[in-house]
């Protein structure tokens, strides 16, 4: 009888996965016209339209769908790389449960992309005005972009891209000289609290972070921007902070190598009270600005220019190599009273 049993258990089991992977491989291409609708189904290879998890979603050729599902939706996959996706009026939320890919502008709507995977999130761009766009995965790599790309960017009041979930950043792993962006203006939220360290895996790249407008991009558990990938510092590449008339707080920051900060006219606030390494640094400061760090014990290869009485004193490096550097550079200058 328990064998009869277990046989019988098994049967069914046997038939849910078989079930569970012939839905799974539901694998549908978006055909309609750029910015046509998630809706209709002629718009869809296959004549379905996605509306749950059996779906693998790609959108390619360069269109862009508009989700307008008016329910909450769920898709096994997504991937927009050569495409993108927006949000229609009144579109319901839409999650991906398995990789995420692409381009994503949840304007004022909401998407999770729930998978906790590693990779699971990798090259995927989430845009947000009012919205909400939110990762569940522990790590992002951005080795799919190629070329200008911002990543994560919120835009308005009320919107948050929520990645707080990652502990790791890499990038610049692609061919050719790429650039990216992470965005908070006009009072948008993007939250990366739970970042511990950036990386770069190859030094032709650039990441910039941008905020204004009462933008906030939340860093606090930010310990390690470390780019000293080869032990070659190439100007105008590396991780960069926009810091005209912002505050950014890295309370957690230790070690920051192949760092930009730039202060324009409109001043900015830089805390970061334990940053000691910025070997391969480049600290330009102004008129009104503040940068706060700790005692930097190594500037190996770092430039400090300075304008307008901006004044600097919290080097306590007794030694200065310049092996890192290439070509010509002005490593040290002030200029204007003060």
């Amino acid at each position: 009888m328990f064998r009869r049993t277990s046989r019988v258990l098994s049967l069914a089991a046997v038939s849910v996965i078989s079930a569970q992977s012939f839905t799974s491989a539901q694998s549908v291409t978006y055909t309609g016209p750029t910015d046509g609708l998630w809706s209709v189904a002629a718009n869809w290879s296959g004549g379905v339209v996605p509306n749950s998890a059996a779906f693998s979603v790609t959108v390619n050729s360069n269109k862009n769908v508009i989700f307008n599902l008016p329910t909450a939706t769920t898709l096994g996959s997504l991937d927009a790389l050569s495409g993108s996706v927006g949000y229609g009026a009144g579109a319901g939320s839409l999650n991906v449960t398995g990789r995420a890919l692409g381009f994503v502008n949840v304007g004022s709507g909401s998407f999770l992309s729930s998978g906790t995977s590693l990779g699971v999130a990798d090259g995927l761009a989430l845009s947000v005005t009012s919205g909400t766009a939110t990762l569940a995965a522990p790590t992002y790599t951005a080795d799919p972009f190629s070329g200008t790309f911002t990543i994560f960017s919120a835009q308005a009041a009320g919107g948050i891209v929520n990645a707080s979930s990652l502990s790791s950043l890499r990038y610049g792993s692609n061919g050719g000289e790429n650039s990216l962006t992470i965005s908070a203006t006009n009072g948008g939220t993007v939250n990366l609290s739970g970042l511990l360290a950036i990386t770069r895996a190859r030094n032709a790249d650039t990441l910039t972070f941008n905020t204004s407008g009462g933008g906030t991009i939340n860093l606090n558990a930010l310990q390690s921007i470390n780019l000293d990938t080869n032990g070659t510092r190439e100007d105008g590449r590396g991780v960069f902070f926009n810091v005209t008339g912002s505050t950014y707080s890295l309370p957690a920051l230790t070690v920051a190598r192949n760092m930009n900060l730039t202060f324009g006219a409109g001043g900015g606030t830089f805390n970061a009270p334990l940053l000691s390494d910025a070997r391969m640094s480049t600290f330009r400061l102004g008129a009104g600005t503040v940068l706060n760090t700790g005692q930097l014990s190594n500037i190996d290869s770092a430039r400090f220019a300075l304008t307008g009485g901006a004044t600097f004193n919290k080097v306590s490096d007794t030694d200065y190599l310049v092996d890192d550097l290439e070509g010509s550079y002005t490593i040290f200058s002030a200029d204007g009273a003060g």
